[in-house]
């Protein structure tokens, strides 16, 4: 019943947030408040998560920790786009993660999405809140732009969704906020 509920809450928070980077939103942020009642050590738990999500070896990333609870983490993660019949790379979505926690609740902010490609093919587009990419003489038209920026999309809320069951599966969540 308990994990039932987590999930419902969670379905209902991603309802917000579903189509952020179409709509020229360069952010995701929200809280995820724990009841008083654990006796749970978040700073922990928030812990293990980002060594299980930023611990692999080929990720790019940059985690800066302090001892109050914050992260501040820079990393990439792999983006498809459209080919003749096909899904092929089209690069890396380089982004920010800021994760703070105080008191009985977890902020964080995902935002900084910008588009890089070293291929020849497509050009780097440049920021995700722009409607057209930026690159001058690329290949990228905009259909495939959109299509970068919905498996972005697609990416950014597993990762809140990782997070938010990583934290739920050890207490009840009183409430889940998408600013």
């Amino acid at each position: 019943m308990r994990r039932a509920l987590i999930i419902l809450i969670s379905a209902i928070s991603f309802s917000t947030s579903e189509a952020q980077l179409l709509a020229g939103e360069n952010k995701y942020e929200g809280e995820i408040i724990v009841s008083e009642n654990y006796n749970l050590d978040l700073k922990q738990l928030v812990h293990q998560w980002v060594i299980q999500e930023y611990d692999a070896i080929n990720d790019i990333k940059t985690v800066f920790e302090s001892q109050k609870g914050e992260y501040l983490i820079h990393s990439a993660f792999d983006v498809n786009t459209l080919g003749s019949s096909k899904t092929i790379f089209a690069g890396n979505i380089f982004y920010s993660v800021s994760l703070r926690v105080k008191d009985n609740k977890v902020h964080y902010l995902i935002n900084n999405f910008k588009h890089y490609t070293s291929s020849t093919s497509y050009g780097s587009g440049g920021a995700l809140s722009e409607t057209k990419p930026q690159c001058k003489t690329c290949l990228l038209s905009t259909k495939n732009w959109t299509f970068i920026k919905v498996d972005a999309n697609l990416k950014v809320n597993s990762l809140i969704k990782d997070l938010q069951e990583h934290i739920g599966h050890n207490a009840i969540v009183d409430e889940l906020k998408h600013y």
